[in-house]
């Protein structure tokens, strides 16, 4: 059993001056607050020691650096911790998003955004209504549109407007659902050499919808032909919806999912719209200001 004294020696050993005693410092901290002899004692409580620091330390870059310490004593003794190691990487998320709103540059209202994503709530509500079964009409195929676009996140259009409606797996090369195992595969898009496929559950109502349009392209036009290009489906969408153009529901979507400061959230917007958290908060983190 590791005693702090020994904890002490070892990370002065293996690390810089500076870093030893910023770590030690915290493990010394939780040591003399919970009365630990031993780091056995330390490792058994780890959820008392998480608590005592996120009830403590409301900065998140400051937290990060607590919850760093902490985790240094599990490496010592051999130990793993995936539940301080999640912490730490969903900390290092919010500490960017902390960090870029108070970017004021370029930004618009929070209350703007909220009012593009009530316009496209209402607009959806209202195709719901319209729709009917066993019709595959240009106002049924904007609602499934706008149901993957709020339910999941905003897929570029050059990726949307080759997504074909099938009861099977498509081809290696083909942006498809597949109304069987309830999967959208997107094949063909910006960042497929690095990411590969990407992969997307759709939940049963959504898949009831599609079944409607079965053997067709997702989203197509009056005359059931794809759109040849991104900009003719951007054309038709911004006709469609007062003027809106794609890239103004992405930024309300990814301005409000950042805002909300969850980060399974935002690690699913990532995935689904293709971004990484510094393009997200560079690009499309625009609607942050208060009024």
């Amino acid at each position: 059993m590791t005693t702090l004294q020994e904890i002490k020696e070892i990370l002065f050993k293996n690390e810089k001056e500076s870093t030893a005693k910023m770590y030690f410092s915290t493990i010394q901290q939780m040591f003399n607050t919970f009365n630990f002899t031993y780091t056995k004692e330390f490792i058994n409580n780890e959820n008392l020691i998480i608590e005592y620091l996120e009830e403590n330390y409301k900065n998140y870059s400051t937290l990060k650096g607590k919850l760093s310490s902490v985790l240094m004593v599990f490496k010592i003794v051999n130990e793993d911790s995936p539940t301080i190691k999640k912490k730490i990487k969903d900390l290092l998320i919010l500490n960017e998003i902390e960090t870029n709103s108070n970017i004021e540059k370029n930004k618009k209202t929070q209350e703007e955004g909220n009012e593009i994503m009530t316009y496209f709530k209402n607009e959806y509500n209202k195709l719901k209504e319209v729709i009917k079964i066993n019709d595959y009409n240009q106002d049924f195929k904007f609602f499934i549109l706008l149901r993957i676009y709020l339910f999941y996140g905003i897929i570029r259009p050059d990726e949307m407007i080759n997504i074909k409606i099938l009861n099977y797996d498509g081809k290696d090369n083909e942006n498809y659902i597949n109304v069987k195992n309830k999967m959208l595969i997107i094949n063909n898009h910006k960042n497929e050499k690095n990411a590969g496929t990407k992969k997307i559950l759709l939940d049963k109502e959504t898949i009831d919808y599609l079944k409607n349009g079965l053997d067709q392209y997702l989203i197509s036009s009056k005359q059931g032909k794809p759109y040849l290009t991104s900009s003719s489906f951007s054309k038709a969408f911004k006709k469609r919806f007062n003027d809106y153009n794609v890239y103004d529901l992405r930024k309300a979507t990814t301005s409000g999912i950042l805002r909300r400061k969850k980060p399974e959230e935002i690690k699913k917007l990532q995935y689904i719209q293709g971004h990484d958290l510094q393009t997200q908060l560079t690009n499309y983190n625009i609607y942050t200001n208060k009024i």
